[in-house]
């Protein structure tokens, strides 16, 4: 029935949005743009209500949230006790959404999906998942390229910063020396091995040249081909550590091979890098080439030749 003539209209109900990552693949950097702040973003909407948690929450799964959410959104999530809740909200007509964030089935051997990539059912259930969702939504035009096809109801939703710092001032951090810098996990380890060739050159023609890595073992061993004395190290932090490590560099390096996986990838480290004023030198593949200006609000360099050219010009 309309509300009478001159009476405000009466409020619409709650909306219930519950938001679930994998139990088996924790989320690495990347759930600060992919789970945190977007769901900060819904929870601020007036009439919306967020849960967001890993299938090991009680709080999930006790609750019976995952039945009675207005919105489920299973986030790469592969579990097979998925399957059903899936059926069973498709019967209650309750929407169900998948979300990829990365390449699901090929995987580098370090990174956080790889386990699940070498068991031929766990490798299946995302592809499966989202097929059988009704919707999906994925992280970047190359990941709707290439699994697009898995469901015709498809958005892609680019990673955004939820903020930009103050313009950071120009030149060196440092008084009469440049800092190339990069940081991650030992994951990115074969992208940093395949460009230490190139970083070692650099030093060797540039005294004022340092290196700064901010990561974990097998990330610094990567570099381990470079001067050490012209190498700094920083365990890998929180976020806004790592946030304070950026402020300290010149230049960003984002690496990556020529591979399936990496193709897939978003621009985060692009973002990062630009929002703290390090001038981003990042492979020329897909995740970069629609973010990066070259020559204007960063580089990209196709080989290791072109690598080291890049770097002379910065």
């Amino acid at each position: 029935m309309s509300a009478p003539s001159g009476a405000a209209p009466p409020p619409p109900s709650s909306v219930l949005v519950v938001h679930v990552e994998s139990a088996v693949d924790p989320p690495g950097r990347d759930a600060i743009y992919r789970t945190r702040q977007p769901c900060r973003a819904l929870g601020e909407l007036e009439h919306v209500t967020v849960v967001s948690g890993s299938l090991l929450s009680p709080a999930l799964t006790q609750a019976s949230l995952l039945d009675e959410a207005d919105v489920l959104v299973l986030s790469e999530a592969a579990e097979p006790d998925l399957l059903p809740v899936v059926e069973a909200r498709r019967r209650a007509r309750k929407l169900t959404v998948y979300e990829l964030n990365a390449h699901p089935l090929a995987p580098p051997p370090g990174a956080r999906t790889a386990a699940r990539a070498r068991d031929v059912v766990g490798r299946g259930l995302p592809l499966h998942l989202a097929r059988h969702a009704d919707a999906l939504q994925l992280a970047t035009p190359t990941l709707d390229a290439r699994f697009g096809t898995l469901n015709p109801r498809r958005a892609v939703f680019p990673s955004q910063r939820w903020d930009a710092p103050e313009a950071p001032t120009p030149g060196p951090r440092r008084e009469g020396r440049v800092v190339v810098g990069w940081g991650g996990t030992s994951a990115h380890a074969d992208d940093l091995r395949a460009i230490a060739g190139a970083l070692r050159a650099v030093l060797e023609r540039h005294a004022d040249v340092d290196v700064a890595v901010m990561g974990d073992d097998g990330a610094f061993a990567a570099f381990a081909a470079l001067p050490q004395d012209r190498v700094q190290r920083a365990p890998s932090g929180t976020p806004v550590e790592y946030e304070r490590f950026l402020e300290t560099i010149d230049v960003g390096l984002a690496p990556l091979q020529a591979n399936d996986y990496n193709r897939c990838r978003s621009d985060v480290r692009y973002l990062e890098y630009a929002a703290r004023g390090a001038v981003a030198v990042c492979a020329d593949l897909e995740p970069y080439r629609a973010s990066v200006n070259a020559g204007q609000t960063g580089f990209l360099y196709r080989d290791l030749v072109e690598l080291e050219t890049v770097l002379e010009r910065v």
